[in-house]
């Protein structure tokens, strides 16, 4: 018989961190890839920033402060990702 066990606030801080700098790549990636102006793709990248936040806050429990899982835990390198990315897809 299996019991159930709550998944720990590190471990969907960790799966929040990788989800975030992955989406930053897709993103980037369809940004450059329909050569995209740099505010469409920021703004898509805001928005998916905003889904996940919601999608661990609310959906799955996560009970730290909106703003702190937006600004933290893997925002700056998915952002990072996401203009390396755009940049390289749309080339010199």
């Amino acid at each position: 018989m299996m019991k159930n066990k709550k998944i720990s606030k590190g471990v969907l801080e960790s799966v929040l961190s990788l989800l975030k700098i992955l989406m930053g790549g897709v993103i980037g990636f369809i940004s450059g890839g329909f050569y995209l102006p740099p505010l469409y793709g920021l703004f898509l990248w805001i928005i998916t920033i905003s889904i996940l936040v919601i999608l661990f806050r609310f959906l799955l429990g996560l009970e730290d402060h909106p703003l702190k899982l937006s600004l933290m835990h893997g925002t700056f390198a998915s952002f990072i990702l996401f203009v390396f990315i755009w940049a390289l897809m749309i080339g010199p």
